[in-house]
């Protein structure tokens, strides 16, 4: 249960699950993404089927990056 007004991804949001079923509630999200990604890999058709979708939805357009090309992102390295 979150208080009235706190947004989704929220630091007041986050701050308020820190419970049990919350806990419970990630670790089935983060199975249920690990099984589709294996689905996915196993099954390239999938990929394929999604790629030819994208291209009927776009109907002729092509996705532009709002980032422009002379921005680099900063990306950390592990350590």
């Amino acid at each position: 249960m979150h208080s009235y007004g706190a947004v989704a991804h929220s630091w007041q949001w986050v701050a308020q699950e820190k419970s049990e079923t919350a806990m419970q509630a990630a670790l089935l999200a983060g199975y249920i993404l690990c099984d589709a990604a294996k689905t996915i890999y196993h099954n390239h058709q999938i990929i394929e089927t999604a790629k030819e979708e994208l291209k009927q939805r776009l109907q002729g357009h092509t996705y532009q990056c709002l980032i422009p090309s002379d921005i680099m992102l900063h990306i950390s390295k592990a350590k």
